[in-house]
């Protein structure tokens, strides 16, 4: 990153932001707090719920309609607390609500039904703020909300970040939004939205991948959403890791609302609001675009290497009167960059790179409801993703770059599928689903090799098909006892590899205030696409795929959970786990010790065999306190071992073993002036997590072959610095009528801490280079809420 750039950007934004300071009044301002009420189980809306605005005066409050909505006027900005009570249902407290002046602010809330009928409502609300939104999860789950996606110190508005403070959970030293889960690949995580897989919605990503430097989806267009750690429900499936489910909100169909913010990292424009008013359909929209693309494309400045993307997201909601709901969503992005590669002694340019990705998703989504008891879900998805390099070098004429590698993966998904919820009684829910997927892929990789031939070591298209299908049933044996348990059938049709899966977990509430839990689950997952088609050379000298009847990856889960609520704002959780990993992909040499376990992409040059072995297992350690009084904190500390076994019998460190990590939150708001208009933020992350494990490259051999070799007898057998960092964060924003104003400082490494990550062979160099963890790296962010 340039600091000129930082330093010209941030100019801008004070000389924009610092004349509005001078005008600001200390008048008292209102927003309107609207939502819907629905049913745990059912997800019907629930009709007649109350919603008061805890310790208003005079008190504030409404009811909800036959739609389950409900609408709350002239509510003083600031945090509020919601209290939801309906007879039949249990009381729900929903805390730290942030009322802005620019937005209208919308909260909607499921209820758990009550087990035992009572004319009113008496039962304490027993439930933990980051309980998740999924009906059927017992274990190793946690929601996150919008603005602690924004709040937290770190986190770039990007969920995969703020999902790297909670336990088990690893970031990328490098700078990278790749998340390591309970010591897996990140390549096992899976991305959903509003319930459907999608690619990964990253930019500057590669195929096979589940991570790269920037989040397509701009966190302004997220609803409350949960992240998943293992022993998955039923409905989850072709993952081993961790499952993002994200939910995208819906936009404001009462009145025209618009966010626009300028930052480093990116000038985006926000828009939602009714198609016509007074109707009930809805839209939201975001457009967003790289701020140092645009100042480059003008010519302000000139350097290399710049990152360019620009990425849009958009919600259109259709309810109608007797068909149901309509809803067509989607993300898509474009990045690139292209940089000249200098010798470091003479300057001269070697070499050339230029890298491009994309990926793109459209989906259409249909609920009805038979009655207030039962719901069919049915879904159309189109996906497109890809990623693109080429390097070129002047090997024998300075002045002639050669292209020495080059590779293109490209993959369409059409995926289609239907699930069906019926809430039987109060005890009893079901919940059954099927989906295909149809995969075409284009896949082409060359190698310039040390005779100066180009080697084909990816050439393919087709296409490849999958069926899931599932059922989950719960049941709750009283209001103490809660039993899931389901059964999951996957059949990749390349090679009609097959898996059925048994789910189980159960949730006992000791008292008011204890919980325990217990999950297990057998789980399974493809290797990336580009792995199935490797072109490998045989003994004979023949290339061919000996990887197309690669069968799925697989794991048992077991998870045992202890929770208690030590007071209305303070929370403690603990889960102790194992996962068994079997069948996972290792080389067919019983020499070497070459596992997927390890893999950071898609793509491998190895022929490989389902009988390598893994296992994962830790305690994790959690203590949250919520936002009250101004301020909140989050403790989060984890001790694991991850192991492997590749096809020399060997057992070793998996390369992601950091053996532990821990995090510590803090975040205060300070009322300027003693105003709710105006409000200082201050968060702080510190982390502290054991290095990344890697493989010492082999000079010698390297630069005899042209490209990096390493030392796989001692594979992983090095380990990196630990990993020290120190993010700060700093926001200023200030109410008006019907508009919100903030500005945001944040600074990622504020030590600016060195510690190694990895080693890697330079073949333009023709040495071997470390990895450091990314230096000091401050953003300013503004925006702009009316």
């Amino acid at each position: 990153m340039n600091y000129r750039i930082i330093t010209f950007i941030a100019r801008i934004l004070l000389y924009l932001i610092l004349p509005t300071f001078a005008a600001l009044g200390q008048e008292t301002l209102h927003q309107t707090v609207k939502g819907t009420i629905t049913d745990l189980d059912s997800n019907s809306p629930i009709i007649g719920a109350n919603v008061i605005v805890l310790n208003s005066d005079p008190i504030l409050g409404s009811n909800t309609d036959i739609n389950g909505d409900f609408r709350i006027e002239k509510v003083p900005i600031g945090r509020i607390t919601l209290v939801i009570t309906s007879i039949g249902y249990e009381q729900r407290v929903i805390a730290d609500i942030v009322v802005g002046a620019g937005k209208e602010v919308v909260v909607n809330a499921p209820l758990q039904e009550s087990l035992v009928k009572l004319e009113e409502i008496v039962v304490t609300d027993r439930a933990h703020k980051s309980e998740v939104s999924n009906e059927m999860v017992q274990v190793s789950g946690r929601t996150f909300s919008v603005e602690e996606t924004n709040r937290y110190a770190g986190t770039f508005n990007d969920p995969a970040r703020a999902v790297s403070s909670f336990a088990g959970i690893q970031g990328n030293a490098e700078g990278s939004n790749h998340i390591v889960v309970r010591g897996n690949s990140p390549n096992n995580v899976q991305w959903r939205m509003e319930g459907i897989e999608i690619p990964n919605p990253n930019h500057f990503a590669e195929e096979g991948s589940s991570g790269a430097s920037i989040n397509i989806l701009n966190g302004k267009m997220l609803a409350n959403s949960d992240f998943y750690t293992g022993a998955f429900t039923s409905d989850y499936s072709n993952v081993l890791a961790g499952v993002f489910d994200m939910k995208m909100r819906t936009g404001n169909r009462d009145n025209r609302e618009y966010s626009v913010g300028v930052g480093i990292l990116g000038t985006d424009i926000t828009l939602e609001g009714p198609f016509v008013k007074g109707g009930k359909s809805s839209y939201l929209a975001n457009y967003r675009y790289s701020t140092l693309g645009l100042i480059d494309n003008l010519g302000i400045v000139d350097f290399g290497g710049v990152p360019k993307y620009q990425d849009l997201a958009f919600k259109l909601s259709f309810p109608t009167k007797n068909a149901g709901l309509f809803t067509l969503f989607g993300i898509g992005g474009l990045s690139s960059i292209k940089d000249d590669i200098e010798d470091e002694e003479t300057d001269e340019i070697i070499g050339k790179d230029d890298f491009t990705a994309s990926m793109g998703t459209i989906n259409l989504s249909h609920t009805y409801f038979f009655n207030s008891n039962n719901s069919i879900e049915s879904f159309l998805s189109l996906s497109q993703n890809g990623s693109g390099y080429e390097l070129k070098e002047n090997k024998t004429d300075p002045n002639v770059f050669e292209k020495t590698f080059k590779d293109e993966l490209n993959k369409f998904t059409m995926t289609a599928g239907t699930s069906f919820l019926t809430k039987i009684n109060a005890k009893n829910t079901l919940k059954t689903g099927i989906n295909y997927q149809h995969f075409l892929f284009d896949f082409e990789q060359e190698f310039l090799n040390n005779q100066n031939v180009l080697e084909t070591w990816l050439s393919d298209d087709g296409d490849a098909g999958m069926v899931r299908t599932y059922a989950t049933w719960k049941h709750r044996l009283n209001d103490d006892w809660t039993i899931t348990g389901g059964l999951n059938y996957t059949n990749f049709l390349l090679n009609n590899s097959q898996a059925l899966e048994p789910r189980a977990s159960v949730k006992y509430q000791l008292n008011e205030t204890q919980s325990i839990s217990a999950g297990f689950g057998m789980h399974s997952q493809l290797a990336s696409l580009p792995a199935y088609h490797s072109l490998v050379e045989n003994e004979a000298g023949i290339r061919t795929r000996p990887n197309l009847d690669l069968d799925l990856m697989r794991a048992v889960h077991y998870v045992l959970g202890y929770d208690r609520v030590i007071n209305e704002n303070l929370f403690f959780k603990t889960e102790i786990y194992y996962q068994d990993l079997y069948d996972v992909p290792v080389e067919n040499d019983p020499t070497s010790s070459y596992s997927l376990i390890n893999a950071t992409d898609g793509f491998t040059d190895r022929a490989l065999v389902n009988e390598g072995t893994g296992v994962n297992y830790g305690i994790e350690l959690t203590l949250e306190r919520y936002f009250n009084r101004n301020y909140y904190f989050l403790i989060t500390g984890s001790l694991y071992q991850s192991k492997y076994t590749a096809l020399d019998g060997i057992e070793r460190d998996n390369r992601f073993n950091g053996n532990y990590l821990t995090n510590f939150l803090f975040g205060k708001e300070i009322y300027v002036g003693g105003s709710k208009n105006k409000v200082l933020s201050l968060n702080t992350k510190v982390s502290w997590s054991g290095g990344r494990r890697f493989t010492r490259v082999d000079l010698e051999a390297s630069r005899e072959l042209g490209r990096a070799v390493f030392d796989e007898a001692n594979a992983f057998s090095e380990q990196g610095d630990d990993i020290f960092k120190w993010d700060l964060s700093f926001s200023y924003s200030w109410n008006k009528k019907r508009t919100r104003q903030e500005i945001n400082l944040s600074i990622q490494n504020a030590t600016n801490n060195k510690g190694q990550v990895d080693q890697y062979y330079d073949d333009l160099e023709n040495k071997i280079e470390t990895s450091e963890q990314l230096p000091m790296f401050p953003t300013i962010m503004y925006t702009l809420e009316f």
